[in-house]
């Protein structure tokens, strides 16, 4: 074993993976952790989802935590600007996928636990087919609805990309009402995030919804790094919040 543990010190992954297959799953699955807890402080998610994609997704207790921290940043990340999305979409959820099906054939693990991952499963498929979608213009109506539905889900889903995401895609349909109450609500969030005070945030438009307006604030903005749509966002929102013709509608679920 102190081969093993020379070679993960070194940062030989590979070659620590597959000379530790021989020794049995349970040292196999050892280092696999320890490769993707690596991985994930290098801040590669994407890269820890292959590794478990490759050499498979035990339904062991102590992978839960890394498996949550996997998605946690995954749904964080601004992945609609890679050219490749829906592959980055689609194997996150094959790796939830597997690990849903182990916990299903395994004795040992609670509902709940079953509960909350088969939960992530949904949420990620949403972002797969959402990415796809967007792809096609026929199928572009069906991606604003996903967007939509997926504001569901921000207590999972960090609540400024959510709000963001489905805002960009109502306005980018012409839906300009719609689009106006979501951005305008991101923009809460995110002097929300700023001021580290959730009590800012104004819900009026979200009541009478099933979007929770009791949500953790993300540690960090979505679009940090991206501080020209950012800006494009706020100028649009004050332009928009002068046009007589808009009608600041409350927010009707459609998805």
């Amino acid at each position: 074993m102190e081969s093993l543990d020379l070679l993960a010190e070194q940062g030989h992954w590979t070659k620590c993976i597959e000379k530790a297959k021989a020794h049995g799953l349970p040292i196999l699955h050892k280092y696999l952790a320890l490769y993707a807890t690596s991985l994930l402080k290098d801040s590669s998610p994407i890269q820890a989802v292959k590794v478990f994609n490759t050499y498979g997704t035990p339904a062991i207790s102590q992978n839960f935590k890394i498996y949550n921290r996997i998605v946690k940043e995954m749904l964080a990340l601004n992945i609609d600007k890679e050219e490749n999305n829906y592959e980055i979409w689609s194997e996150l959820r094959q790796m939830l996928h597997k690990l849903v099906e182990n916990i299903k054939t395994g004795n040992e693990v609670n509902s709940q636990t079953k509960s909350h991952f088969e939960e992530l499963l949904l949420i990620v498929h949403f972002c797969a087919l959402r990415a796809i979608c967007k792809k096609v213009p026929s199928l572009k109506q069906i991606a604003v609805k996903i967007s939509i539905a997926l504001l569901r889900y921000i207590d999972v889903i960090p609540a400024d990309k959510a709000f963001c995401e489905a805002g960009l895609d109502l306005r980018e349909e012409g839906r300009i009402s719609e689009a106006f109450v979501f951005l305008n609500y991101y923009l809460d969030i995110c002097e929300a995030i700023e001021e580290g005070d959730s009590q800012i945030i104004d819900n009026t438009y979200m009541e009478h919804t099933d979007i929770p307006t009791d949500f953790p604030l993300p540690k960090a903005l979505y679009l940090q790094d991206d501080e020209a749509l950012h800006d494009d966002i706020r100028q649009w929102v004050l332009t928009t919040s002068m046009d007589q013709n808009i009608d600041q509608v409350h927010v009707v679920l459609i998805a």
